[in-house]
């Protein structure tokens, strides 16, 4: 019982910390910035439950831009299915502390912190 507190307290801290190392940014054009092809073709991955391919994608994505909370919510998505629990809630982390206000990693983390804890 006092784990599962530990883990809720942790998780509640987590998540109310602050976006840190959040700059800015931005192309300057106005306009929103152009999806990558890698990602179009990592959401169709998850979609058909072909994670491997989709992290692949998601890695090509994530090293021309690592502030991509998306491409870094996807990740951690694939990487739960995939059973690799501990790099699945760092990518879920990464995915907040670029965008706190990002509703898909904070639902998925919390559900899924919650069930490692129960």
């Amino acid at each position: 019982m006092l784990n599962k507190i530990i883990m809720i307290s942790g998780l509640i801290f987590c998540l109310s910390t602050p976006a840190l190392g959040d700059g800015g940014g931005g192309g300057g054009g106005g306009g929103p910035p152009a999806v990558p092809r890698e990602y179009r073709q990592a959401v169709k991955a998850v979609k058909v439950e072909d994670y491997t391919k989709a992290i692949g994608l998601l890695q090509t994505v994530i090293d021309e831009n690592p502030k991509n909370a998306n491409a870094w919510n996807y990740m951690g998505y694939s990487l739960r299915h995939l059973k690799q629990y501990d790099d699945a809630l760092a990518a879920y982390q990464k995915a907040l502390k670029i965008k706190p206000k990002h509703k898909g990693p904070w639902n998925t983390w919390v559900s899924f912190t919650l069930r490692l804890v129960s």
